[in-house]
């Protein structure tokens, strides 16, 4: 009919969303997101906490588990990335240093070092953190129109982040209930102009129950 063939059974099964003791397969990369201290810290460990556990809502991470993927939940690692977000808005009135995003940016991306562990063992060791860029960013143009009402300032924007593919790795598959951590340390510490925030993605494909 309307020159559609016919689906077999085997059509049926296959894309049929409620099947017993089957898994499927989605593209959902994880995420989680802390504060990055204007004193600077020594280590951060992320995937800890799930959503609505040690402050954590849906916009700080997407995880289920406290460290760990929750039966019968797997996660197959692909790739890694490192988002950054300087406190200062990009636009600004009268800023006397309207290059605060850029130094803190720079200065979080030269350095320290992430480190992914699955059990009790590291399975990827590097840095600097420049090395794992988010594959996003912000776009747009702007334009200075004057001299601002304050005496001396000037209207200016100030935008920095790093961008790019997102950093590559083997795959590595997290069984149910095993636990895992990303931390991201620095041997000293690097402050930044304010508080900001700092989180991880990790990419790859999420398996979980079909209904």
């Amino acid at each position: 009919m309307h020159g559609l063939q016919a689906p077999t059974y085997e059509d049926i099964e296959r894309y049929s969303v409620n099947r017993p003791d089957a898994l499927e397969i989605i593209s959902e990369p994880i995420f989680d997101f802390a504060a990055y201290p204007a004193a600077g810290t020594r280590e951060l460990t992320f995937f800890q906490n799930q959503v609505g556990s040690g402050g954590k809502n849906f916009e700080d991470t997407n995880m289920k588990g406290n460290g760990f993927m929750p039966t019968p939940t797997k996660f197959m690692v692909t790739g890694l990335a490192v988002e950054y977000y300087p406190a200062a808005l990009p636009g600004r009135s009268a800023a006397p240093n309207v290059s605060t995003n850029w130094n803190d940016c720079y200065k979080i991306l030269k350095s320290g070092l992430l480190t992914l562990n699955i059990g009790d063992k590291p399975f990827l060791t590097q840095g600097p953190i420049g090395m794992f860029p988010p594959t996003y960013r912000l776009a747009g143009a702007s334009a200075l129109t004057g001299q601002s009402a304050v005496a001396n300032g000037v209207d200016g924007v100030d935008y920095a982040v790093f961008a790019g593919k997102e950093f590559r790795i083997i795959p590595l598959t997290l069984p149910s209930t095993q636990n895992f951590n990303v931390t991201l340390s620095w041997a000293t510490l690097v402050t930044v102009t304010a508080e900001a925030r700092i989180g991880v993605r990790l990419f790859g494909f999420k398996y979980r129950a079909v209904q």
